[in-house]
């Protein structure tokens, strides 16, 4: 699962914005701002599934509003990594 919506208001719910799944063996996560800028990035599964990106760029807030993803990996059984038969897709940023 991969959210279309999440809310860094360090409230403690929906913070961050990660891919949810099980037997992920390899990813490799990015966003990107409306300019097409790396604004997140990480090959590293624990970080993609359990931390995630905390809408800041450069330690500074995110500007609120929609941003494009890419994952691309592999599950333990091999099949690739796809949310909605899709490997790119938007999430908005609100706080």
């Amino acid at each position: 699962f991969i959210p279309n919506t999440f809310t860094p208001n360090e409230d403690g719910n929906n913070d961050f914005f990660r891919v949810r799944g099980e037997d992920i063996q390899r990813i490799t996560l990015r966003v990107f701002d409306a300019l097409g800028n790396q604004v997140y990035g990480t090959s590293n599964v624990e970080e993609a599934t359990r931390g995630g990106w905390d809408g800041k760029i450069g330690g500074n807030l995110a500007p609120l509003g929609t941003y494009s993803w890419m994952i691309e990996g592999q599950f333990a059984d091999g099949r690739a990594i796809e949310f909605n038969g899709k490997k790119i897709g938007v999430v908005t940023l609100i706080r």
